[in-house]
Parts: C-alpha cells; structure tokens; sequence
C-alpha cells in the first residue's frame, strides 16, 4: 500500500521563522477545521479498506487545504498549528483498532489477546448541563475493593458535592480487575498491568470516546487499597492525568515515584484514617526528591468518609491542576513491558539481557529533556540517559522543538543525532491512528535513537 510520504513535500514548508513563537488556537477556523476532518476521515475510512484511489483523492484534496492555509494564515507551515491540530484529531471518529469492541454502554465489550470475552462494567453520571460543544473535565473514581454498589457508592460519594454538575464522573467496578485476571491465562505476576490495562483503561477509552471529554483535565480519585491503586495507576498513565488524588494511602513498593515529575498528588489523611502522619511525610518527601507537586492535607476524622465540609478542597485542587500534554523533561521507569511510553518518549527496546518473552527482572529507567539554545547560532538538544535500554523513540511537535531548524540527540553524553526533521502530515495520522492513549496529542515526525552504554 502507498504511503502519504509525498504530503510532507507538498511545498507547505516555506522559509525559516527567526523564533519559535507558535501559530494561536484558532488560527485555524473551526470551518477550515470541519473541512479538515471531512477529508481527514475519508482518507482514514479508504486506507482501513485499502482504497488506493480514494486515498490519492482524499491526499491531493488535504495537500491542496495545507497549502491554502500555509499562504492564507501566514503561517509557513499548517502543521505549525499545534493546538489547532490537537482540536482537529480530538473531532475525528474513533475508529476500531486490535480487537477491541468499545459499544456505547456502561459496560464495555472486550477480547483480550488469548481471544477471552469479557463484560467490563463501570458506572458514569454525566452534568445535567453537559453540552458536547465544550470539553470537559473528567474524574475517574476507584473505590474500595468491597463496594458492591458502585452507582449508589458513587452517589453517596460526589452526588451532593458540585462536582457531578461540573465535571464527567466515571466509577470503575472494583471486582473488575479480578475478573480480568482470572480470565486471562496465565497472567504472570509481574504482568500485573495487562489485568489494569482492560479492567481500567478500556472504561476510559469508551467514555472519552463517546463524550467531548477535555484531556487536560482528567483526574484519578482513590482511598484506601484504591488509593495504593490510585498512585499505581498514576504512575504507569502519568502522560493522561492531570492529577492523582490519594485519600488514606501510602505508595506501594510497585508505584514508580520517578515518574510522577510531572503529575500533580494531593494526599488526603484523615487523623483517624489508621495511616501513620510519619509515613504520610516520608512519602511526602520521597516525592518532592522526585520534583513532583505533591500537597498533603491531614485533617480531622476520616477522609475515606467523604463530606461536604472536605469536598472543596478537592475541587478547589483539581480546579488549578492542568496537564502540560508536552512536557521539557521526562523521567520514566518500568517494571512491566505493557509500559514502554510517557508523552513524547517511547521505549523500543530494552537491554539485550532482558529476554523480551519474559517479565522484567529488574526496573529500567529513562530521562530526556529539552535544552533549549540561548542564540539563535546554536542547536536545541534533547538529552536522554537511561538504564538497560537499547534504544528510544522521540516525538515531536513545534510545541518543544523548533522543527525550522536543526537539533541534536544526546544519550548517555554522546550525540546520537544531529540534522532537521520535516513535518509529515503521514506521520501525524499514523501517529493518531496508533495511539488510543489520547487522541489529542499531535506529532509531526519522530526519531529512533540507539543508546550507547552508560561511561563509568
């Protein structure tokens, strides 16, 4: 099948901008953009059916769009449009990948990879004032392993608060994810997050499917063992939340604190709540090493008895927190081979001595960030060092890198990669047709780097 290779040369690249000062949302109209998405899903619906002459129609189509925009909008290059593009993608249709079946109910269809069929079932109250035309926040509950009413737990917990007139409230069923396990065959221990992977993250996937859900603000609530299960979650899905809001618990020993540099956690303890104030303000400390935003409220009574009185403050938190979808640093470590990417950084492969057929006998850990050049004379860079991985993958937008120019790639101090990348509309709806994780990111191009041994 022919590729979109040739959309990237479709003269949409004029010359070199002095700054990397981005095109504002909007720039691209909301009728230019339906436009878009008419031609978007074309091409999209024809390469699912391997259409070649419908996809050349829809490519010359969407060519001839970029070039008029490019010259309309003075802009240089359309794909420059980062915001502009993530609202673009956000409206196209979800369509099928792998096998899962995603039916617009409070209980979703799966199959997983052993062909097993399985009924996840969730629970999700939606504002009365909800109107699609607008994104909007989403709060994802996980309560206690022996709540056996989700609907009227999640009523009893955020019924009379504003949240529920404010925000989307999706309650997860806590004997779902030992559904899952029990199903899967065999499910090693240190494969704990594939059950997670079903029994959370398709929920998810459906209801920000079906509801105009705003990806920045997508929060994760637990308390108790939910609440360990809420800073496991956290760390293994840092790139989707905009925060983690833990009552009455503790990290577990699985949960990667490293990777929490970029996610807010509100700690909530209640005096009565049997956990210890000194270990609250161990693991207090164990995350701001880790540069994480971390605040902990310790109150009177018990936090896993939600009231009027202790609600706001959640509120209030969630309220200020909003996710940076393309963060200048990342740090990211694994134990589990499902989790192998955090925002614009992919792992490829890891260590040759970690045989990929089975669990990881060991954590293994990656740091990029962007070092931007003080002049205009010198290259930005993207400097990584990592632990027991061979190679990356890095992804970009004109969010973080100035794609005008050239760059460098450092690993482990020693330059990996030094040239420009073009803008490829290809690798955007690759990159979008790929990813379920959301459907708002926009990356323009990437680059797989190997990574030489760590100098001792």
């Amino acid at each position: 099948m022919k590729h979109l290779a040739s959309l990237a040369l479709l003269g949409l690249l004029l010359a070199p901008r002095a700054e990397n000062t981005l095109p504002p949302r909007g720039t691209i109209e909301e009728k230019e953009q339906k436009t878009l998405r008419t031609h978007l899903t074309k091409f999209m619906e024809a390469r699912e059916k391997g259409a070649e002459k419908e996809m050349a129609k829809q490519r010359e189509e969407i060519g001839g769009l970029l070039k008029k925009l490019a010259a309309d909008k003075n802009v240089g290059d359309a794909l420059r449009c980062v915001d502009d593009w993530s609202d673009v993608l956000r409206g196209l249709p979800t369509f099928k990948r792998a096998n899962f079946n995603l039916p617009r109910e409070q209980t979703v269809e799966i199959r997983t990879q052993d062909g097993t069929e399985l009924r996840i079932k969730y629970v999700v109250a939606i504002p009365k004032a909800y109107d699609p035309a607008r994104a909007w926040p989403l709060l994802i509950c996980l309560p206690p392993k022996d709540t056996k009413d989700v609907k009227k737990f999640l009523t009893e917990q955020w019924g009379k608060t504003s949240v529920v007139e404010s925000m989307i409230v999706v309650m997860l069923d806590p004997k779902q994810e030992e559904k899952v396990k029990k199903a899967m065959k065999p499910v090693p221990v240190k494969n704990w997050g594939v059950a997670t992977l079903y029994a959370f993250f398709m929920p998810f996937k459906e209801v920000r499917s079906e509801f105009n859900v705003d990806e920045n603000r997508v929060y994760l609530d637990g308390f108790g063992e939910a609440g360990e299960g809420a800073f496991e979650l956290g760390s293994l899905y840092a790139d989707l939340f905009a925060g983690v809001i833990v009552r009455s618990a503790l990290p577990t020993p699985r949960t990667m604190i490293p990777n929490f540099r970029n996610l807010p956690v509100l700690m909530l303890v209640g005096e009565k709540d049997g956990v210890a104030e000194p270990k609250v303000r161990d693991a207090e400390k164990t995350l701001k090493e880790a540069q994480a935003d971390v605040t902990v409220k310790i109150a009177p009574g018990k936090w896993t008895e939600l009231t009027l009185t202790e609600a706001p403050a959640l509120i209030q938190w969630m309220e200020i927190k909003k996710r940076n979808p393309y963060p200048d640093e990342i740090v990211w470590e694994t134990w589990d081979r499902a989790y192998d990417r955090c925002y614009w950084l992919s792992i490829v492969e890891m260590e040759s001595s970690l045989d990929p057929a089975k669990p990881l006998s060991k954590k293994v850990r990656v740091k990029a960030r962007v070092v931007r050049a003080p002049s205009g004379d010198q290259l930005d860079s993207i400097q990584i060092e990592a632990v027991d991985v061979n190679k990356v993958r890095l992804s970009f937008n004109d969010r973080f890198v100035n794609l005008d120019k050239a760059f460098n790639v450092l690993a482990n101090g020693e330059t990996v990669f030094s040239g420009k990348k073009e803008r490829s509309l290809e690798h955007l709806l690759d990159a979008h047709a790929r990813s379920g994780r959301d459907p708002s990111w926009v990356y323009v191009n990437s680059v797989e780097v190997t990574i030489p041994a760590k100098k001792k």
